[in-house]
């Protein structure tokens, strides 16, 4: 089993982006105490579900550089001391616009996934991403991506799909794959910013699918010259060939095994609703995870029912009717379908339609010749070849 805790040290950020989701007050940062009573509490709760668990600490904010070096470092050390014997994985999400040398430094030392956000090429990443002063973040992130790449410190991006990437979503995947970026892509959401900003990058049900659609197609016919891995696409191909779910998007219960905690030490369900009182759980400075889980935000969350809809949709076990954080985002309940319902369906139906026209990704058996998609949805080590060509590229 693995249990994820996203950990949001600070909400403050270095930048403006016009669609942020985040709706929390910036506050304070976390303070050394709240840190150790995270990751100690977190071990504890775990290693009681099972003693070969592994924890992903998914450090994210806000701007979660902005905390500092020695923060992660106290951090990897209180994870060594108290682990209980669990396995750990760290992961840092960030804007890609402060990666030091020192922090290069950091991440290849203490072994700290990387995922920087960037949305294509500089007309389109600058749209959103901005500095405070409107001036655009892709030179310095492209400049960090560049001091990764030399490192040979291996790491992914992150896309949002937004009404101004909509018609350039060819162009963007064809960006992706000229830099091999391994990235996911995630949908518009309408929290925080993108709230005020919704008219601007907002994106309807069907604009979502459209969208994706067209970028999966580009990557599924993709030669190994124009070959990236793409997290979600790889994880829905997976998810309609098995039938099973294979992100917490499509989870009948993400909750179980899923928290998110703010600077303060306030546990909430999902990272997205950390500004969101509601779905408050308690604090892990006064209570444990044991408690915690008995709140009535947690059990709510924990008993999301099923949508009439759902019981009888052909994609009920991967989808369950799709992201809880944003059916709550958009209509304020927890109990209705994803805002992107309509898209998602529409999605597994085309997924299926080219599995179908692919016999080799039906029948695939080890060491046949295929394409770098069909080779990456039936799980073999083609991610693994991109991974290597990522981390030693030097350009």
């Amino acid at each position: 089993m693995r249990f994820t805790n996203v950990v949001k040290p600070t909400h403050r950020c270095n930048m403006a982006c016009g669609y942020c989701y985040i709706d929390d007050d910036p506050g304070p940062l976390m303070s050394r105490d709240t840190l150790r009573a995270v990751i100690e509490r977190t071990f504890d709760y775990v290693s009681d579900l099972s003693s070969s668990a592994i924890v992903d600490f998914t450090w994210h904010g806000g701007e979660p550089l902005l905390a500092g070096v020695a923060f992660y470092r106290d951090a990897k050390r209180i994870q060594c001391e108290r682990n209980r014997g669990l396995r750990f994985v760290n992961s840092i999400q960030t804007n890609g616009t402060l990666l030091t040398e020192e922090w290069m430094d950091f991440v290849q030392q203490e072994d700290f996934r990387v995922s920087v956000s960037i949305d294509g090429p500089a007309a389109l990443h600058d749209e959103a991403r901005k500095a405070p002063d409107g001036a655009g973040s892709y030179a310095l992130v492209h400049e960090s991506v560049e001091r990764l790449r030399r490192r040979g410190i291996f790491f992914g991006v992150c896309v949002v799909l937004a009404r101004h990437t909509l018609p350039f979503v060819e162009d963007l995947y064809d960006f992706l794959a000229e830099e091999q970026l391994p990235f996911n892509i995630v949908p518009f959401i309408r929290s925080g910013q993108g709230c005020s900003n919704y008219d601007l990058y907002g994106l309807t049900d069907r604009e979502y699918a459209d969208g994706w659609i067209r970028m999966y197609d580009r990557w599924f016919y993709a030669d190994d010259r124009h070959y990236v891995h793409a997290s979600d696409f790889v994880r829905k191909t997976r998810a309609v060939l098995t039938g099973w779910q294979s992100s917490c998007v499509g989870s009948p219960n993400c909750a179980q095994r899923t928290i998110s905690v703010n600077p303060a030490g306030d546990v909430f369900p999902c990272a997205s609703l950390t500004g969101m009182p509601d779905w408050k759980y308690g604090n892990l400075n006064e209570r444990t995870l044991h408690e915690l889980f008995q709140s009535e935000p947690a059990q709510k969350a924990r008993a999301r029912r099923e949508d009439e809809h759902c019981a009888n949709c052909r994609w009920r076990t991967i989808c369950y009717g799709g992201c809880m954080a944003r059916a709550i985002k958009f209509y304020g309940n927890c109990d209705r379908r994803d805002y992107y319902c309509p898209s998602l369906a529409r999605i597994y139906s085309h997924v299926e339609r080219r599995i179908q026209e692919e016999p080799r990704l039906r029948q695939y058996q080890p060491g046949q010749q295929v394409g770098p998609a069909v080779a990456n949805a039936a799980g073999t080590d083609g991610y693994s070849a991109t991974k290597r060509r990522n981390s030693h590229a030097n350009r």
